[in-house]
């Protein structure tokens, strides 16, 4: 009986497209290429993530009319905190440039919680306080035991 030599045995159909003497490693690539797809990709996701990085720290904000300087400038007047909680900014989490949606016209700089908070209330000014007023008769009760 004839014995069978593994390490040059492919199953019949699995040899790789772009080098076919070489074994199979996935997607129809062998090793090599299998690799660079795989570098490529992730060259790929990085250069996303740079553009995605470059657009909120400078193209983001020169949509509002602002700059760098401008930014600096709104950060030293707020001492580098966010502008609702105070929270200081780091490299994790920078400050968002807020902006007054209807007038476009910049306002501030804000954490990220609090620069969704405001979204998510529209930026109107009677949700915020009936969301404050749902929240100190909330603790009042529970302050009276009524809860």
């Amino acid at each position: 009986m004839q014995q069978l030599n593994l390490s040059v045995w492919r199953r019949p159909g699995r040899s790789p497209a772009c080098h076919p003497g070489r074994r199979h490693k996935g997607l129809g690539l062998c090793k090599s290429c299998y690799a660079k797809r795989a570098y490529r990709k992730r060259e790929s996701v990085r250069a996303k993530q740079r553009a995605t990085d470059w657009y909120y720290a400078i193209g983001r904000p020169k949509k509002y009319g602002i700059d760098s300087q401008g930014i600096h400038a709104l950060l030293t007047l707020q001492q580098g905190v966010c502008a609702i909680c105070e929270s200081t900014q780091n490299l994790e989490k920078p400050l968002h440039v807020d902006h007054d949606h209807l007038a476009g016209t910049v306002r501030g700089m804000l954490c990220n919680a609090c620069n969704t908070g405001l979204g998510l209330f529209r930026d109107n000014p009677a949700l915020l306080q009936a969301a404050i007023d749902y929240l100190e008769a909330h603790r009042y009760m529970k302050c009276q035991g009524i809860q």
